[in-house]
């Protein structure tokens, strides 16, 4: 429970306000001696109204939230405003009536973990933060707090006094008759919980033995176990097929819980797989740069129409400048980095298993930096194009469709080089607009090529169609669940789940939509929205359910 440990009751919440609107020593001394009286004369399963406890705390009766709270919650309680509270005005260990000790020191001399001291908390052992003489602040429990929880719980006590460790007999028998519980249906958890009972070990002596056990042992199926590549792996397609989660955990042997780890840990993987590179623009240390670039109407919305799905490369032969052209260097391309710097810090932050709502939030994220990232390589291909078209000395209508496929496949891999490699701020003598820098580029990657030292011709792209190969440069969209084969079969949805699809992987003129703001829109749960984009992209597979 750190300093910041949240109050989840509005009566403590004010009391705690009251406190920190205006610390003060002698209140609060006062306030964590009421908390020490009050918590020692609870009962677990009572109740007391919220304007009792304000009276006992404060002496006041005007908070009133309504509230009627059991004695195990207050407790709860208590210990989080004990330790926020006494955080504001941290006191000497001399100065506290009747000694202290910190955890460390109470644990070694009780014969108890630091950690069960923390468990202790929720029955009723209060600890505050405590100027030490080593000069730090940290956690530690009143002497006299302490011989008034003994007195309240003799028998834990007791049982420190009498602890002995395990053998290495006992460890093996309580292992296998752990692992025989694990393959009789019931998790690991449960397993430890029927030990601890029957054999008179902690619950968390037990949990941590049949971890170590099962570290060598391997995993155990339907129980738990070490999660492997593979299982994530399987996880993360049925999640994306639309099944639901307990259906993915009957089938994988594991519960419900375990499984949406599972598949958290598996999107992780994926995201800090597609971790992006950025280039810092002077723009970005403007105020509101966020607004400015991210949410400006020309970087969230296409003004020209799109390639339609499944469109023939021979389309790209007359390929015109768009409007995007005019924000080209002054707001698509500064977007893209600014959007790919933001994931990449969030990326770097992510624990390894992230929270549902920040992973959606990060791979929404993605798609809106390859949405830009797209944009910004089709106004750059048009000048590549005629770069090619310039060192052949003839026009791109009267190139072959082999040649024309190469010639495109070429400036696109020169394209999306530059989009991780132009840094305008670095360019020294060269030309700052990015793309006229694709032209100087093409003609230098060209150059090296009649002179032999690169390879002499593109391999020529498998699918020709336009998505196939724009879609190059959108490295994360495959990766999160819709390849170009797929795009291409668009016309096998109805209207209104092409229209989701399209909306979700930016295939239309707005950029990439999240599942919250699709589930807005066509209001729906978000569950529900799930299961239905899941269901499209089933359909373009011609998967059955």
């Amino acid at each position: 429970m750190g300093r910041t440990a949240i109050l989840k009751t509005l009566v403590f919440e004010h009391i705690l306000e009251s406190v920190e609107q205006a610390p003060d020593d002698q209140a609060i001394e006062t306030l964590l001696t009421a908390g020490a009286d009050l918590s020692a004369q609870l009962e677990h399963e009572s109740f007391y109204p919220a304007e009792f406890i304000a009276w006992r705390l404060t002496g006041h009766r005007e908070i009133d939230s309504g509230e009627s709270l059991s004695g195990a919650v207050i407790l709860r309680e208590l210990a989080v405003l004990v330790q926020r509270a006494s955080a504001l005005r941290p006191r000497a260990v001399s100065a506290v009536h009747g000694g202290a000790r910190d955890l460390h020191q109470v644990a070694a001399d009780i014969g108890v973990s630091v950690r069960t001291l923390q468990r202790w908390r929720d029955d009723g052992l209060l600890m505050r933060q405590m100027l030490f003489p080593d000069g730090k602040v940290r956690l530690g429990i009143s002497n006299l707090l302490l011989a008034s929880f003994r007195d309240r719980h003799p028998e834990r006590f007791q049982q420190a006094a009498s602890f002995s460790r395990m053998t290495f007999q006992e460890s093996h028998s309580l292992a296998e008759k752990a692992f025989q519980l694990i393959q009789d249906g019931n998790s690991p958890n449960q397993a430890a919980r029927r030990l601890a009972s029957q054999s008179g070990r902690s619950h968390e002596a037990i949990r941590q033995l049949i971890r170590r056990h099962r570290g060598e042992r391997g995993p155990v199926r339907g129980a738990g176990g070490l999660v492997d590549d593979r299982e994530r792996k399987l996880v993360l397609a049925g999640a994306r097929r639309g099944l639901e989660i307990d259906e993915i955990g009957r089938r994988i042997g594991r519960s419900p819980v375990s499984t949406r780890r599972i598949l958290a840990e598996a999107r992780a993987v994926v995201v800090r797989e597609l971790r992006p590179d950025w280039i810092h623009f002077a723009v970005f240390d403007q105020p509101d740069a966020d607004q400015i670039l991210l949410q400006a109407r020309a970087v969230v919305h296409r003004p020209h129409p799109v390639f339609e799905p499944g469109s023939s490369l021979d389309t790209l032969r007359a390929l015109e400048a768009s409007e995007d052209e005019r924000v080209l260097d002054s707001l698509l391309l500064p977007a893209m980095h600014l959007q790919r710097m933001r994931l990449s810090r969030e990326i770097d932050q992510l624990p390894k298993t992230p929270p549902v709502g920040r992973l959606e939030m990060i791979e929404t994220g993605l798609r809106r930096a390859d949405f830009l990232r797209r944009r910004v390589g089709e106004v750059a291909l048009e000048s590549a194009l005629y770069r090619v078209a310039h060192h052949r000395n003839l026009p791109i209508s009267r190139f072959s469709g082999d040649a024309f496929a190469r010639a495109v496949r070429f400036c696109i891999e020169v394209v999306s080089d530059m989009l991780d490699h132009f840094d305008p701020q670095a360019r020294g003598g060269l030309e700052p607009r990015f793309d006229r820098r694709i032209a100087l580029e093409v003609d230098k990657r060209i150059a090296l090529r009649q002179r032999g030292s690169v390879r002499e011709e593109s391999a020529l792209p498998k699918e020709r169609t336009v998505d196939a190969l724009l879609s190059l440069l959108e490295p994360a969209r495959l990766r999160l669940g819709l390849s170009p084969h797929l795009v291409a079969r668009l016309d096998r949805l109805d209207d209104g789940q092409a229209e989701l699809v399209m909306d979700r992987y930016g295939l239309g003129r707005r950029q990439p939509q999240s599942l919250d703001a699709l589930a807005a829109q066509w209001d729906v749960p978000v569950r529900r929205m799930h299961r239905i984009l899941a269901e499209a992209v089933r359909q373009l597979r011609g998967e059955a359910f």
